[in-house]
């Protein structure tokens, strides 16, 4: 980056595919003298239920952020910024081994910089295949996403990424196992049970509804495939929290 000679940096990753003009689109928005940053967009010809899940998992989220007149959040896949702002704002966390391009998203907003999104700058990737590979991922994302909130403790409660209906399933999928396990040794009738269960899938509706255009097994599969989704990020969340929550506690009293 510091080598780069052009007034903009343009991002993408190893197995992304960019659309012909990715590069134009991605430059229009920087017509605007306020913006310092653009998101592009993810698309994809994969076949397997999970990625294609994944694929509408994706475009639940720019649906949302569609009607944003800015964002606070770019993903390095598909990402654009001014040199200069990008070098005098120390680029990227070089200590975050993940989610670098999170971090350095909040920083930008939080210095007040524009960050817009471009839909149209679309780009093929190659999303998860697997049940394992997709929830690998998320346990690796929900851990590194620990890290970052420490940093940016406002954006735990709301960013311009995170859907409240993800994180509302966090809270609901280890609820209804609980109410679950509850009613089967009798402790709690099923009719309280199903109470959760029913408003864990309404907050699948709107993932439910994206995925139509990718297949009807897809938006059958959707409630569960998102209730591995929470699973993980729940799991990668606690290691996050045991890793750098308790054990940072550790290191300090031992170092004292």
């Amino acid at each position: 980056m510091q080598q780069a000679r052009g007034q903009l940096l343009l991002f993408t990753d190893a197995d992304c595919e960019p659309f012909p003009g990715w590069v134009e689109q991605m430059m229009a928005p920087f017509a605007d003298p306020e913006i310092v940053g653009v998101k592009g967009s993810y698309r994809t010809r994969q076949l397997s239920l999970v990625a294609r899940f994944a694929q509408a998992e994706y475009e639940e989220k720019y649906a949302r952020r569609r009607w944003m007149r800015q964002i606070d959040f770019i993903d390095i896949y598909a990402a654009a910024y001014r040199r200069d702002v990008f070098l005098t704002q120390g680029g990227f966390n070089a200590e975050l081994l993940r989610n670098q391009d999170q971090e350095f998203s909040f920083r930008l907003a939080r210095a007040g910089y524009k960050l817009v999104f471009a839909p149209q700058a679309l780009l093929y990737h190659q999303h998860p295949t697997t049940v394992w590979c997709y929830a690998w991922r998320k346990v690796r994302i929900g851990r590194w996403k620990v890290r970052i909130h420490a940093l940016h403790p406002s954006k735990a409660f709301r960013d311009s990424y995170t859907l409240w209906t993800q994180k509302a399933q966090i809270v609901f999928v280890p609820v209804v196992s609980l109410a679950v396990a509850a009613a089967v040794l009798g402790l709690i009738p099923w009719s309280v049970a199903a109470i959760p269960a029913v408003l864990d899938f309404i907050t699948c509706a709107p993932l439910m509804i994206n995925a139509t255009r990718h297949g009807w097994q897809v938006v059958l599969l959707a409630p569960l495939f998102a209730c591995v989704r929470a699973l993980a990020l729940g799991l990668g969340i606690t290691w996050g929290l045991l890793s750098w929550g308790l054990l940072g506690h550790v290191r300090q009293a031992v170092s004292r």
